[in-house]
């Protein structure tokens, strides 16, 4: 008996490495959930700066339309108590010209 090298040859479905081994649609998603990832990474590493911004500047803009309707219910309080004071006492609350002496516009220095 002599010893001989038999050759195998692998089938059309064997060849080529891992990937190309998979049928089409598992190709297909495999390289969707890498564009996905690829995606999601790159916007969370070039846009977490600005999210970060924009977080703080709306905790801003919270923070001033509370002062804002503070100021708004203050004002609102100052006119109702002006109204309750010229109801009071017939007449109008002191105003600029009253108290300058009846002179409009800016001091002499201005003119």
């Amino acid at each position: 008996m002599a010893a001989s090298a038999t050759t195998i040859v692998k089938g059309a479905e064997e060849q080529g490495n891992f990937f190309t081994r998979l049928a089409w649609y598992y190709q297909m998603g495999v390289l969707l959930l890498l564009a996905g990832l690829l995606f999601f990474a790159s916007d969370y590493l070039l846009y977490n700066d600005k999210r970060a911004e924009t977080v703080k500047i709306r905790e801003q803009v919270e923070t001033l339309r509370a002062k804002n309707q503070q100021a708004s219910i203050i004002q609102q309080n100052l006119k109702d108590a002006e109204a309750m004071l010229k109801e009071e006492s017939g007449s109008s609350p002191p105003t600029l010209s009253s108290i300058s002496g009846g002179a409009s516009g800016p001091p002499y220095y201005f003119r």
